[in-house]
């Protein structure tokens, strides 16, 4: 008889957790602190620059730092299950750490000089590897169900559907920058969920013969 070997499984969700809070609590804090609009009009940025932008900024920080945690918990779950084409899973590894490094970048420099150069390029960064992690899901997780990666697809497309709103000038780029937070605060949450059940609850099994 066959036994089923359980393997002891480290869910992220405290890490998660604070990745997220600290994001909404720090940006939230920063907003009611704001002594101008400029952050509405300009930039959302342009709140670490004002008197209290350390707040704003150290958001950033906390939560890419915990962010990092979380994700590399989620990715040695996925490793240690799935063993398969491991480019597969260090190009996703890369990529996470990446957008983990343009939200770090963001926190530790202002939008102003003479940082502007650092804290922009944070922001092409995070915006570029999120749009590659999303839209590239078939590479990356192949054995995740078809309903996750369409999701994800749907996530990658729409910050496109918002910037052509944003050129036609429909909606500032302050919304635009909260439209990508959100949406990246969606993917993670349910790229966790699936993680978890595909790892933790589910049979091997599944991730070997392709989740589909």
């Amino acid at each position: 008889m066959k036994q089923t070997v359980k393997h002891p499984i480290k869910h992220p969700i405290g890490w998660m957790a604070i990745a997220a809070f600290s994001m909404v609590i720090s940006i939230s804090a920063s907003i009611t602190l704001a002594t101008s609009d400029a952050w509405w009009s300009i930039a959302l940025s342009r709140l670490s620059i004002e008197p209290w932008g350390f707040v704003f900024s150290a958001g950033f920080v906390i939560s890419a730092v915990s962010l990092a945690v979380a994700l590399n918990l989620q990715m040695e779950l996925v490793t240690s299950r799935w063993k398969s084409d491991p480019w597969r899973l260090h190009g996703l590894r890369g990529l996470l750490w990446g957008l983990c490094g343009g939200l770090m970048l963001i926190g530790l420099f202002p939008d102003r000089e003479p940082w502007l150069g650092w804290h922009r390029l944070g922001g092409w960064i995070s915006i570029s590897t999120a749009s590659l992690i999303s839209l590239g899901v078939n590479i990356w997780l192949p054995i995740y169900p078809r309903l996750f990666k369409r999701f994800s697809l749907l996530i990658g497309i729409l910050p496109y559907g918002a910037l052509i709103a944003y050129l036609f000038r429909f909606i500032p780029f302050t919304m635009l920058e909260l439209f990508l937070l959100f949406l990246g605060a969606i993917w993670m949450t349910v790229f966790y969920a699936y993680t978890r059940v595909y790892t933790g609850q589910a049979s091997p099994d599944i991730l070997e013969e392709g989740g589909d």
